[in-house]
């Protein structure tokens, strides 16, 4: 299983995305276009500054 860390590679192939790691990438908000990752399982965000999350999230 291939594992992403790039939000950008991933929106390209969103079918084939199980895993996205975007931990460290000083992130202060998840990007809603996470929830177009139909087939996500494991989403990595350790070591960002998340203040809030989208809505949207829930839909994954």
């Amino acid at each position: 299983m291939k594992t992403y860390t790039d939000l950008s590679q991933a929106l390209n192939e969103p079918d084939k995305v199980q895993v996205l790691d975007l931990s460290n990438q000083g992130l202060t908000e998840i990007p809603v276009e996470i929830c177009q990752l139909t087939n996500l399982t494991q989403l990595h965000l350790s070591g960002n500054n998340l203040n809030t999350l989208p809505s949207e999230i829930g839909q994954l």
